[in-house]
């Protein structure tokens, strides 16, 4: 009979804890919150390398932990950004972060435990003749269950806790548009080096035709033997520049490969083409987008857990009963009589001294500054987009001049040269100076097309949207440039 009572009683009291926990404090349904990659996909979706680089990333996720995969013979941009999304740390981390933070929630949701407490009273209290008028005094056990009521503080714990999950998807956006910037900038440059590396190998030959034609003319005596050696000199200087870009090209490679651990197992061929940037757009169309950037919109839900953590440390500082429910024994010195009875209570904290208030107003003061916050971050912003937008208008500028101007001079200036020295007007040593100027200016050409190609990721990655093209303009590639004449 003892033992069914206090399991009756026991579980009569549990029921009633659970039942006034639940309607303190309700948690957010589970379609109500989100993850990372639902709560991104909300966003509005780029077109160009951001778009790129979220389309590769829902089919190559983190593997961490995994063997990297070395890259392959040829390479593309869409493949550099699968190898590095699939191996990313920093995206890896992120997802376990996820998956923790859901533990954070669930955890938050759980109810206290209750409090199993055993006392025992007048174990040696006098009694019968000893007690001297105080009268029998029997000894007594008590079995009791405490339980704490939270009293709204549950359901602050669970908003604070889905708060600080719902950070993440903006983090996981701005980490994916930095990997992307960070890849299709290493690709631009390794593609530029590339080309300036088998441009070379183009000057290279042509010089030693002409330090092979230099020698036969000087064999003939329709040369002198001064110029056979001027040939020989720009035929090593033109073995030197190719060692050089062969060697860069190896480092910008491995460059790009290290995004993906295989620094020691670089592409051997990039597959790509280097395009003429556009017109940028003016500076104050993009100031006026700049608050849709992902720096800038993580604030919403930062705001968010702010409010959270104000009425968490509010709800801390509220009265917090404990309910108390048992069966206590009475113990007879006689061989007749003793029995048993209900002990039911209820404590609650004195606010004597505090009553969490000083915690409450540092965290409303950390919610009044949120907006300075945002508007020195957007300052910086401001000032990083400047910075990148003067890079990608002095690519442009460059490349357009360079494309326009430089490349078809300098071109035409050798093949006429080309042309007059088999007029024999021009020596040999003039067609080789005009088919090295004619190569440094499509090196500079591919150089000024990767940094407007690098400059533009880094502003759509600031932007996190794709620069706006006139629909006037398109992006010329710069596929296959006339090659050197030859004399």
């Amino acid at each position: 009979m003892l033992v069914a009572a206090f399991i009756a009683l026991w579980l009569a009291a549990f029921v009633a804890w659970a039942v006034v926990c639940r309607s303190l404090g309700q948690p957010r349904p589970e379609s109500e919150s989100e993850d990372p990659d639902s709560a991104a996909s909300r966003r509005s979706r780029p077109r160009h390398i951001l778009a790129l680089a979220l389309t590769v990333f829902t089919t190559a996720g983190p593997a961490w932990g995994q063997d990297v995969r070395a890259a392959p013979d040829t390479l593309t941009l869409a493949e550099a950004l699968a190898l590095t999304l699939d191996a990313s740390p920093d995206l890896a981390t992120l997802a376990f972060e996820a998956r923790a933070r859901d533990a954070l929630v669930d955890q938050a949701a759980r109810l206290p435990n209750p409090t199993l407490g055993f006392n025992a009273e007048d174990l040696l209290a006098p009694s019968g003749p000893r007690a001297d008028g105080l009268g029998a005094n029997p000894a007594q056990t008590t079995l009791a269950l405490s339980i704490p009521l939270e009293l709204g503080r549950r359901g602050a714990r669970i908003r604070l806790a889905e708060a600080e999950r719902d950070l993440l998807p903006a983090t996981a956006l701005r980490t994916r548009l930095d990997v992307t910037a960070r890849v299709v900038a290493r690709f631009a440059v390794a593609l530029a080096a590339q080309e300036r590396a088998a441009l070379a190998a183009e000057v290279a030959a042509l010089a030693s035709e002409g330090g092979t034609t230099a020698r036969m003319q000087v064999a003939l005596g329709d040369r002198s033997p001064i110029e056979e050696t001027r040939a020989e000199v720009a035929f090593a200087v033109a073995r030197s520049e190719v060692a050089r870009a062969e060697r860069e090209a190896d480092a910008a490679a491995r460059a790009l490969a290290a995004l993906w651990g295989a620094a020691a197992r670089p592409p051997t061929v990039l597959v790509g083409t280097l395009s003429m940037p556009p017109s940028p757009p003016p500076f104050e169309a993009l100031l006026a987008r700049l608050d849709g950037a992902p720096e800038l919109a993580r604030f919403a839900a930062e705001a968010a857990r702010r409010d959270a953590v104000v009425d968490f440390e509010r709800a801390a500082g509220r009265l917090a009963p404990t309910l108390t429910a048992g069966v206590r024994r009475y113990h007879s010195p006689d061989t007749e009589g003793g029995g048993f009875g209900l002990v039911v209570g209820v404590s609650t904290p004195l606010p004597l001294f505090t009553r969490n208030g000083d915690a409450a107003r540092a965290a409303a003061e950390r919610r009044a500054a949120l907006d300075p916050e945002r508007e020195a971050v957007r300052d910086s912003l401001v000032a990083r987009l400047a910075l990148a937008y003067g890079r990608l208008g002095a690519a442009h500028d460059e490349a357009v001049i360079l494309a326009r101007t430089a490349v078809p001079s300098a071109l035409d200036a050798a093949t006429a040269t080309a042309e007059g020295y088999r007029l024999g007007r021009f020596a040999i040593l003039d067609v080789l100076d005009a088919q090295r100027a004619a190569a440094e200016a499509r090196g500079l050409l591919l150089d000024a097309l990767a940094e407007a190609i690098a400059a533009s990721a880094d502003i759509e990655r600031l932007m996190g949207s794709p620069l706006p093209i006139p629909p006037s303009q398109t992006q010329r590639p710069i596929n296959d440039p006339p090659r050197l004449p030859r004399p």
